[in-house]
């Protein structure tokens, strides 16, 4: 077989796994770092927790309910909040327990962890007026006093609220608005992680064994080298991340996070890839429509990226991202009005953004595949609805979730790129399932205009679809320190296409340690 024929089906080979090793930005997590506490007080805590499930007359109280009555109960003012944290999935669906320990942890200065307890505690039972204030100090202390002031807005411009309690509210309204204009300073918060991995495809090769090149004087298979098949193997990997955000009491905010990535393998030492990126964005307040218990805010927003990933066997790719739309924020507060089932309407928080975007995308290590990419962005993210989707006793509620879609073309920069145009959409899903519970999965889209290669099915147009998934579960190690996890978790990919050189295949499970301070 003529040399130059043998060579042609390898850089085949290699430009698929190139294609197939694109940086990914990590995940946007919470906010900055913790502000001295704001608080007022409003009224005392009720002495006893009503407790839910109650089973009917005559019917015996399950294992969960009996163990919710045992536990989820009234504690003294000033116990650690560490002494309640174990029973956070066997109280999640009583209000006033979550309320205790809420305010149990702003009292110790952790109002990340506050925030969350306290906001499902608002959406089990609206009326707490305690821990709406409670709430709101928890948000301050994570550095949103725009979002601290607006929520006690809300709650004064509630007919119902007792005088006794309007003037303290408003006293501590103003200290978070006079807090959010002297403000100058930012907020910031790193996040570090070590994991080790399995992976059963480390260098992203095709699934292939053979290859039939289609040439003018008939098709000829080729045995893929060794060297080319899926390789499985162990894998390291540290990562590192800074977020930083400002935000001024008009509704201006800027939000900057940098990160770095490495990865490598005993296995396939030219696989070791070091990823980084740097990405920046500015918000605004437009306006806002809607009642005090039913608002919405219209924000723009414009952001910018730049990601760059470098690999031991030779990959070097660059992208540029740009961004820009509008945001709404609708926020659903607590309300007289029946809800579900008779009940009262809850507290939640949805997002929805739409925009265009352009990214340039560059393979410097080959660079006729390098491209122009413009499309539109479309992201929905909402809190759930508590009485929809409690879960069982496993705490697997889904508490939050996140849709995004996209749609858009790559056009290349060099005419002569194999397919040429292609058109790109993808869809994305992920959610949070109770407090330990993790799920992420994408589906995405690509199609061709011309053809790859003449060689490769006749000319045949390319068509790839691809489907990634990671599950994770994740388990606090307090005794280690207040922000860091433990992680098991699970990943897979895979990449179908009619032409056989771009179906690739990987999957394997992890464990990690991740931290935030």
């Amino acid at each position: 077989m003529p040399r130059t024929v043998w060579m042609l089906a390898m850089a085949l080979c290699a430009a698929a796994a190139a294609q197939a090793q694109q940086p990914r930005a990590p995940l946007a997590q919470g906010q900055g770092s913790a502000l001295p506490p704001l608080s007022a007080q409003a009224q005392e805590m009720a002495p006893a927790f009503n407790v839910p499930q109650v089973p009917p007359p005559g019917a015996e109280p399950s294992a969960a309910q009996a163990a919710a009555a045992a536990v989820c109960v009234p504690v003294p003012d000033g116990t650690p909040a560490d002494r309640l944290t174990p029973y956070v999935i066997t109280c999640q669906r009583v209000p006033e327990w979550l309320a205790q320990l809420g305010a149990l942890l702003n009292k110790e200065g952790r109002y990340d962890e506050a925030a969350e307890h306290l906001e499902r505690s608002l959406m089990l039972e609206p009326d707490q007026i305690q821990a709406g204030l409670d709430y709101a100090v928890a948000l301050a202390g994570v550095g949103d006093l725009l979002s601290a002031t607006q929520l006690l807005g809300q709650w004064l411009a509630r007919p119902d609220l007792p005088d006794t309690l309007r003037a303290s509210l408003a006293q501590a309204q103003q200290r978070y608005a006079a807090a959010g204009r002297a403000s100058t300073g930012w907020q910031w918060r790193r996040h570090a992680g070590l994991r080790l991995g399995r992976d059963s495809n480390l260098a992203g090769a095709p699934g292939i064994t053979s290859l039939t090149l289609t040439l003018p004087t008939g098709n000829v298979t080729l045995p893929v080298e060794e060297a080319s098949l899926p390789r499985p193997g162990i894998y390291t990997r540290a990562d590192v991340r800074m977020d930083l955000a400002r935000q001024w009491a008009d509704g201006q905010r800027v939000e900057v996070a940098a990160a770095v990535l490495s990865r490598s393998s005993p296995r396939a030492p030219q696989t070791e890839t070091t990823q980084a990126e740097l990405a920046g964005e500015y918000s605004r307040v437009a306006g806002e429509i809607g009642s005090a218990g039913d608002t919405t805010l219209l924000q723009n927003y414009t952001g910018a990226a730049i990601a760059s990933l470098h690999t031991r066997g030779g990959t070097r790719y660059t992208s540029f991202h740009l961004g820009s739309g509008l945001q709404l924020q609708d926020k659903y507060m607590p309300s007289n009005g029946p809800g579900l089932a008779g009940k009262t309407e809850m507290s939640s928080i949805c997002n929805t953004r739409v925009g265009a975007e352009a990214q340039l995308r560059n393979l410097y290590s080959n660079p006729v595949l390098s491209g122009r990419y413009a499309g539109v962005a479309l992201q929905w993210s909402c809190n759930a609805q508590p009485q929809q989707v409690l879960a069982d006793s496993l705490g697997l509620s889904v508490s939050q979730w996140q849709i995004g879609l996209r749609a858009g073309v790559d056009m290349p920069t060099d005419a002569t790129r194999p397919g040429g145009r292609q058109q790109q959409y993808s869809l994305r899903a992920a959610a949070h399932l109770g407090p330990r519970w993790y799920v992420d999965a994408e589906l995405g889209h690509n199609r061709d205009t011309t053809a790859y290669s003449p060689i490769l099915d006749n000319g045949r147009v390319r068509n790839t679809t691809r489907v990634s998934m990671r599950a994770e579960y994740q388990h606090p190690l307090r005794q280690l320190a207040p922000g860091a996890v433990a992680v098991f978790g699970f990943e897979g990919f895979r990449q179908t296409a009619n032409l056989p050189l771009f179906a690739i295949r990987s999957s394997g499970p992890y464990i990690a340690i991740r931290g935030q301070w």
